[in-house]
């Protein structure tokens, strides 16, 4: 599915940017008084609702703080809806399916079967599934961007670095044919969680969402490599 408005985790919460949603359903108001508007005309509650804070916006000279402001899935659902005009029909709808997207998540038992992401096998599989998924998207630049992006969410380089840094450091060749072949090698449990986000993204999910829910999985892969839960060639 596209990404129409980024969807961000964070406290337990899906959260909107109210700015990304105030432009996406193109309000002839300005995002300040729009927002006052809806909170007392519908009751939102600021704290429970939304949140709002003072964000810096650097200029060519100095400096101003703009007010921005934090929603729940739940109230930019509403506030889309209240729009009453066709991209508030696009956005509620787009948002309607990013939850029935998650709730369906556990019918996909590759996905969330943790271990299976420590074998080798499994992590190639997905990668294979993937790439051939993304292909059908846009070809070989639509292939290159998804794992470069992948790669740099989950180990802050992307493939091209990753493969030098190993070259430098003597890794022979064979380990080091593909951002991610590197990464198997010296950081198995990123490899793991990139191995997540392939399957994810193979149901459905979107990257940054896979990115959002496998953030939390580095330090049990490890755990479980520390235990042995994994084939030989991973722990080794």
């Amino acid at each position: 599915m596209e990404e129409l408005i980024k969807v961000r985790k964070e406290n337990g919460q899906r959260l909107v940017d109210g700015r990304e949603l105030h432009t996406f359903l193109e309000s002839k108001q300005d995002l300040s008084t729009w927002l006052k508007r809806k909170v007392k005309k519908y009751d939102f509650i600021e704290g429970k609702d939304f949140t709002s804070f003072r964000q810096l916006v650097e200029r060519e000279k100095g400096g101003s703080y703009t007010i921005e402001y934090s929603l729940t899935l739940h109230m930019a659902k509403e506030l889309s809806m209240l729009e009453g005009n066709a991209k508030g029909k696009q956005a509620r709808r787009y948002f309607i399916e990013r939850d029935e997207q998650l709730a369906n998540l556990t019918e996909h038992a590759p996905a969330l079967a943790l271990q299976a992401h420590t074998n080798r096998p499994v992590q190639l599989e997905n990668s294979k599934a993937v790439n051939a998924q993304q292909w059908l998207i846009g070809g070989s630049a639509t292939v290159a961007d998804y794992n470069r992006e992948n790669c740099r969410r989950v180990t802050g380089k992307t493939p091209s670095e990753l493969k030098e840094w190993a070259r430098q450091r003597g890794l022979p060749a064979k380990q080091r044919t593909s951002g991610k072949e590197v990464v198997r090698t010296i950081r198995p449990e990123l490899a793991c969680r990139m191995s997540v986000n392939d399957s994810l993204v193979r149901h459905g999910v979107s990257l940054n969402e896979a990115c959002d829910l496998s953030a939390g999985t580095t330090a049990l892969f490890s755990k479980m490599l520390q235990l042995g839960m994994a084939p030989a060639e991973l722990s080794a």
